[in-house]
């Protein structure tokens, strides 16, 4: 387990998948960047979070929802285009 911000980090499979279904692979140490560290977030409701990192040739875009003890990451993708 990962903690970022004093709070646990959880990668659902769902997301997991999509880590690694990238080309090259997201590497979880890209994920934790992005969630802990964002150039840029979007709150999409209560608790969801849209984080986005410029990391290397490529933008991280983790999908989260950070409650007051855990962070559930639901999806992360990555894109060539710099977003931020």
């Amino acid at each position: 387990m990962y903690e970022i911000r004093g709070k646990y980090l959880w990668i659902e499979a769902h997301a997991y998948e999509g880590m690694n279904a990238e080309r090259p692979p997201i590497k979880p140490e890209y994920l934790y960047e992005a969630v802990d560290d964002p150039d840029k977030t979007v709150a999409e409701g209560k608790t969801r979070v849209k984080a986005m990192k410029w990391i290397g040739k490529r933008t991280i875009i983790a999908y989260y929802d950070e409650y007051e003890e855990d962070i559930h990451v639901r999806s992360v993708s990555a894109t060539r285009r710099k977003l931020v």
